[in-house]
């Protein structure tokens, strides 16, 4: 017949649906490793007598483990796991070099593979505590090869790498093993997440990235609802003073840490140390923050009293101290957490997880988990108002750019205007330019152009002056001068209107009369009287005749 597996942690009671099967299960609450059998009808009473000697060391009665160890082994033969257990056990009760020896003897048993890692990753532990790194480096190493991401040997073999500076490596290892700790692992000593979350915090402080601290604590926090509270103290001041580092002025830093001091009432974390240090920076005094620290912790003690009374008419509020047992509200733990859990609606903590109200002993501890969680929601309202400032910044940014493409379109707009009423300007004058010059061009053809087109040779007969005109030339060009006279009436239409234009100055006789007030120049006729009788020519395209290859004297 098969039993059902427990459906509650065996130290806090809390009810959990453990994963099925055989084997260690980390409770999620008070992180206590049960010992989950799929049956207990055939098992061996020696087998269920090494699952208390296990029992004793997660309750915290290690010296008592080792004393039923020693009696087990006396009373019958011992056995890798029963080996195992006491050396534990001899560990947790500070006795190192002895679980030492023991676990050395015990990496040459034979034992199932999860167990032989199991044997090499504790020893890895133990040798890390007496200080012997280079043998602790090589017993993980061992684990880790038998079972490749074995989270303890994985965490202990980071510890290790953080004390050699190799904070890269260190760091990289514990993120990978964060990965891996959701997944079943076959291993008497699953970690809590917390633990690597802490040690990767650690990391990054070595190596200066107070951000990456930030980040790692804030997973610690939101993420691992079960973490110890001592944790939880610790990660409240690492995380405000991480804070202060990036933003030198934030008033939520400081208020971590005064969570974290309230928290941590023994100061075991530096709390006050590092808040004294933060006052001075900002002109605090370190005397007022005390005496309001002491204030808060009575007061919240008094409202867990005030509460009592309206949540539970049967409890004695005058036996709630600080010390004070749960069992005050009842012997029976789901009926205590349903009064705390009513508690802590009055209280208004907005968001909480109950199975965490399980592990709590008295009701200073129910004082601490209250200031736990309502970190957590100031820490959940601080990520709010950040991303929601980081939300507005981005669509301000937008805005910004988007007006700013609209600026530059209406810029870009404007200048496209400009340019073409520029263009257009310039399209303007140079249209102009082109129609004057052509206006002048044609101005000057139709004054000049006969004078500039027209070409013809012959002799000079004289030069006729009048008084009130220019002098001109009288040339005689014979036979050709009679034909082009001609031509003025013997051609088509076109052809005569275009002849009497060019001849114009061609008399019936061959005379050319050719005026000397040319554009440009207007030579004188004193020039031309050496070429008297002699022949002159004037090429087309050249308004001057020339004289025997001279133009006058002046060419």
């Amino acid at each position: 017949m098969q039993e059902r597996a427990p459906s509650r942690c065996s130290q806090c009671q809390a009810p959990i649906q453990f994963r099925p099967g055989a084997g260690s299960r980390l409770c999620p609450f008070c992180n206590t490793i049960n010992l989950v059998r799929e049956q207990t009808v055939a098992v061996p009473s020696l087998e269920l007598q090494i699952d208390q000697v296990f029992a004793l060391i997660q309750g915290g009665q290690a010296q008592q483990a080792v004393q039923l160890a020693q009696k087990l082994q006396q009373e019958s033969r011992s056995t890798p796991r029963l080996e195992f257990y006491r050396a534990l056990a001899l560990l947790e009760t500070g006795k190192t070099s002895e679980a030492v020896y023991a676990l050395i003897d015990l990496t040459g048993e034979e034992a199932s593979q999860p167990l032989r890692a199991d044997f090499h990753a504790l020893l890895g532990e133990a040798l890390h505590s007496a200080d012997r790194n280079t043998e602790a480096l090589e017993a993980v190493e061992k684990a880790l090869q038998i079972m490749p991401g074995h989270p303890a040997a994985a965490l202990t073999r980071a510890h290790i790498l953080l004390q050699a500076g190799k904070l890269g490596e260190a760091a990289r290892l514990v993120e990978q093993t964060l990965e891996t700790l959701a997944q079943p692992w076959k291993i008497s000593l699953p970690p809590s997440p917390a633990r690597g979350w802490i040690l990767l915090a650690h990391i990054y402080g070595m190596a200066e990235r107070p951000r990456k601290v930030i980040e790692a604590l804030e997973n610690l926090l939101v993420r691992d609802s079960g973490a110890d509270l001592a944790i939880v103290a610790e990660a409240l001041v690492l995380l405000g003073w991480n804070t202060l580092k990036v933003e030198p002025h934030s008033e939520s830093a400081l208020e971590f840490i005064r969570l974290g001091a309230l928290i941590d009432t023994d100061n075991q974390h530096g709390a006050l140390q590092l808040l004294q240090a933060a006052l001075e920076k900002g002109g605090g005094d370190m005397g007022a923050e005390l005496a309001a620290l002491q204030a808060k912790r009575d007061e919240g003690l008094a409202e867990i009293r005030q509460v009592m009374s309206l949540v539970s008419s049967n409890i004695d509020i005058t036996q709630i101290e600080p010390r004070a047992s749960m069992k005050l509200l009842g012997e029976e733990p789901d009926r205590r957490v349903d009064i705390l859990q009513q508690a802590a609606d009055r209280l208004k903590i907005s968001t909480y997880d109950r199975g965490t109200l399980y592990p709590l002993k008295d009701f200073e501890s129910f004082r601490r988990w209250l200031v736990a969680w309502r970190a957590r929601n100031y820490l959940v309202h601080i990520k709010h108002e950040q991303l929601e400032r980081q939300r507005k910044n981005k669509l301000m940014a937008v805005h910004q750019v988007q007006q700013a493409r609209a600026a530059g379109k209406e810029i870009g707009r404007r200048l496209k205007q400009r340019r073409q009423r520029t263009g257009r300007r310039l399209k303007l004058w140079l249209l102009v330019t082109i129609v004057a010059v052509l206006a002048g061009v044609a101005i000057f053809l139709a004054v000049y152009g006969d004078l500039l087109l027209d070409s013809f040779s012959g002799r000079l007969l004289r030069i006729d002056c009048r008084p009130d005109s220019a002098c001109s030339l009288v040339v005689d060009t014979g036979a050709a001068g009679e034909k082009r006279y001609q031509r003025r009436f013997s051609s088509s239409a076109w052809q005569r209107l275009f002849a009497r234009w060019l001849d114009q100055r061609v008399g019936r006789d061959g005379l050319v009369t050719y005026p000397l007030d040319l554009p440009c120049s207007s030579p004188a006729a004193d020039d031309f009287r050496p070429c008297l009788g002699k022949t002159i020519h004037k090429h087309r395209f050249h308004l001057l005749p020339v004289c025997g290859g001279r133009a006058g004297r002046q060419q």
